[in-house]
């Protein structure tokens, strides 16, 4: 290879790396119209980086197609009717097949805009998602929603009554999981009440657990196969009039808002101490009344832990409890081999913070971790791994 051609390679390695690193902040958002930033009606495509955005579907603007899944119909039969038109509070993003999930106000439905289209291209999934639903009542918005890494989307209504599992393939099924619980630590702060937690938006993280961000700022854990929500703390140092409305991960791992009232801009947060500062931008600020992207909390944890031991599909089945836990908790190692195991612990930014080589020398044993003196509260990951096997176990852990 001539120095002239090892010149060109690396270049193009950088030019790819610095793509990836910009796609990988990329997100989209529905947002305010110029003359109305409170009609969430819009679709643009944002930097988390740099606040710069562009319009993906300005709606009364754009032509557009639709179809309806359920009854076939396509835009030679079905009625013009923009379904972004009334305002849009709840999106998701399908990365997979490109598309952009959302539940219109007003509608109790579930739709998606195909984003690998040139022209915009719209397709109503289901109708009546929620049953007999009041419309005319705040509580039965669908206002949160998040494709999880189980691979299936979720989306919440504003009291948190109903809780919606939807698929993503040819023939897409959407069930009402029911109502959410709330953890018996919650106390006053409850999942479904009216001053705390409607409205906002869902993150997910990479180890099957949802996070939901309310309006006025609180923070929950949602396990999604018992529905019990878990309250982990409150945003602070946010604008005052600022409603956290939208959420993202960006690419280093942090959590992203927006607000759909405020013409503030996007804060990071914080989930060790639930602080909020502002990302800098000498780009016009919008309202945006919720965020999306492919990118999940603890990805970065639990990718390093994945090429630390290199496994893939060999993993160790370990309890762990109390979780939520004050600070000390137990690992139950029933059924597992003997040998040494390496216990860690890490940040959702992936920074370990505990790390312990114990010796298993029977299968019903139980070892009991102390947490560092002044822990934080907040979500950690905790993960094991036989030395000899290569077996690993990971499990999300709330702090409190």
């Amino acid at each position: 290879m001539t120095f002239k051609s090892t010149i060109s390679v690396s270049l193009l390695l950088l030019f790819g790396t610095a793509l990836n690193a910009q796609n990988a902040n990329k997100a989209y958002a529905i947002s305010g119209k110029k003359n109305n930033p409170s009609q969430w009606s819009d679709i643009r495509a944002i930097d988390l980086e740099t606040g710069k955005s562009s319009l993906i579907f300005e709606s009364g603007i754009n032509n557009f197609k639709i179809q309806n899944v359920e009854s076939k119909q396509s835009s030679e039969n079905i009625p013009q009717i923009n379904p972004t038109e009334k305002g849009v509070a709840a999106c998701a993003l399908d990365v997979k097949h490109q598309r952009l999930y959302f539940s219109p106000m007003n509608m109790s439905q579930i739709c998606y805009i195909d984003l690998s289209k040139t022209e915009p291209s719209f397709v109503v999934v289901k109708s009546d998602v929620i049953a007999n639903a009041n419309l005319s009542k705040q509580e039965d918005q669908i206002s949160r929603m998040v494709i999880a890494a189980d691979g299936n989307g979720y989306a919440l209504n504003n009291n948190g009554d109903h809780f919606i599992k939807f698929t993503l393939g040819k023939n897409p099924k959407v069930e009402d999981l029911g109502k959410l619980v709330d953890d018996n630590n919650n106390k006053e702060i409850s999942i479904h009440s009216i001053c705390t937690s409607w409205g906002g938006d869902i993150v997910a993280d990479a180890n099957g657990k949802l996070v939901l961000i309310t309006a006025n700022h609180y923070v929950f854990s949602i396990n999604p196969v018992n529905r019990v929500a878990t309250l982990l703390g409150n945003i602070k140092n946010l604008p005052i009039k600022y409603t956290t409305n939208g959420a993202v991960v960006n690419a280093q791992g942090e959590l992203v808002v927006c607000s759909a009232n405020a013409m503030d801009g996007l804060y990071t947060v914080n989930l060790k101490d639930f602080t909020a500062k502002k990302i800098e931008s000498s780009e016009p600020a919008f309202t945006a009344s919720d965020l999306a992207n492919g990118k999940f909390l603890n990805e970065k944890a639990k990718s390093n832990t994945i090429s630390v031991t290199g496994i893939d599909d060999k993993y160790l089945s370990i309890g762990l409890y109390p979780n939520p836990t004050l600070g000390d908790f137990n690992l139950s190692f029933d059924g597992n081999e003997k040998g040494a195991y390496v216990i860690t612990i890490t940040d959702l930014l992936g920074k370990t913070i505990f790390s312990k080589k114990i010796e298993v020398e029977n299968t019903l044993q139980v070892e009991k971790i102390q947490l560092p003196q002044g822990i934080a509260k907040g979500i950690y990951i905790v993960s094991a791994v036989n030395t000899t096997t290569k077996k690993s176990y990971t499990e999300e852990l709330i702090v409190q």
